[in-house]
């Protein structure tokens, strides 16, 4: 047996990886869901006119790629901007990892009118997520309590992973 050259990277501690992930448009309500790419003022919207209905926006990550597949997550970010055309409605705004139904997420916030990026999730918050085949997928849920028309916008959607690799179990490194 002849060996010519060896390469071995060791992380000897417990190191969280910061992971910003690419989004591709998937499925969903919105119309020219392209707008959401950059922070520009040009935005995919929605118009609603019923209650308790809870619209989606998903798009795919490219975390198969980026990420190992023994990766652990330990954090999941999603930034969205949005905005909606009255507050009359009683507006619900909601987003994370996955498609929703399949992970938990994060808490809903109530939108405003104005132009305003909301932030879901943090380095230490997962929102559900746990390993890279978890947030393959990035999600927005948007409902309203009421039947007020309301134009609801999106105008940039962010997402970034942060993970680390096992500590123990048989995918640890060492």
């Amino acid at each position: 047996v002849y060996i010519d050259s060896c390469v071995v990277t060791v992380y000897t501690d417990d190191s969280v990886f910061v992971q910003p992930l690419t989004l591709t448009w998937s499925n969903g309500n919105l119309t020219n869901p392209a707008n959401v790419a950059t922070s520009n003022n040009v935005y995919a919207t929605y118009v609603e006119t019923s209650s308790g209905t809870s619209r989606y926006a998903r798009w795919s990550t490219d975390a198969a790629s980026k990420l190992p597949a023994q990766a652990v997550v330990v954090g999941f970010v999603m930034n969205v901007e949005y905005k909606v055309s009255t507050v009359a409605s009683s507006p619900l705004l909601a987003a994370g990892p996955g498609s929703f139904g399949a992970l938990g997420t994060a808490t809903p916030i109530t939108p405003t009118t104005a132009d305003a990026i909301y932030k879901f999730g943090g380095p230490a918050d997962a929102l559900g997520a746990k390993t890279r085949s978890d947030v393959t997928m990035a999600s927005i849920r948007y409902t309203q309590s009421t039947s007020t028309s309301t134009t609801h916008s999106v105008d940039w959607v962010a997402a970034t992973v942060y993970w680390k690799y096992p500590s123990t179990g048989p995918n640890k490194l060492f």
